[in-house]
């Protein structure tokens, strides 16, 4: 799962992704910046391809700066708690380039005979890097 979601971001494959997420699905995604900060709230699957396809289209690529994984299996193996921290460099379509440092928890189970993710909580703090 773990491998699929790393290559499905970088190839900015939603259907990959997608098809981790749990039917119903929820999560808040904290967003920082030096201005603002926005939290969004998506249910279910409808709403987060919609996210996603929003935010990709406005991304020209993705480089992975540094990339931790945590897997943490509850002791009755009904659930494992997942944790990335990373940090990327960002270039929209624009070509401006911005730092992301963040943190997402997801909750996963085996649902309907798979692994779904069902949860997700992220925060990831956002900075514009000067251009060169």
């Amino acid at each position: 799962m773990i491998e699929d979601i790393q290559t499905a971001i970088k190839d900015k494959n939603i259907a990959l992704i997608l098809k981790h997420y749990a039917p119903f699905i929820s999560s808040q995604l904290t967003i920082k910046t030096d201005a603002s900060t926005e939290i969004f709230e998506l249910d279910g699957i409808t709403e987060h391809k919609i996210f996603l396809e929003e935010s990709y289209k406005n991304i020209k690529s993705i480089e992975v700066l540094s990339e931790n994984w945590d897997v943490d299996i509850l002791a009755n193996n009904e659930m494992a708690i997942v944790t990335r921290e990373r940090v990327v460099n960002i270039t929209n379509t624009e070509g401006d380039n911005y730092i992301v440092a963040s943190e997402a928890v997801a909750k996963v189970a085996p649902i309907d005979g798979k692994l779904r993710i069902f949860s997700i909580q992220e925060t990831a703090e956002v900075g514009r890097r000067p251009k060169k």
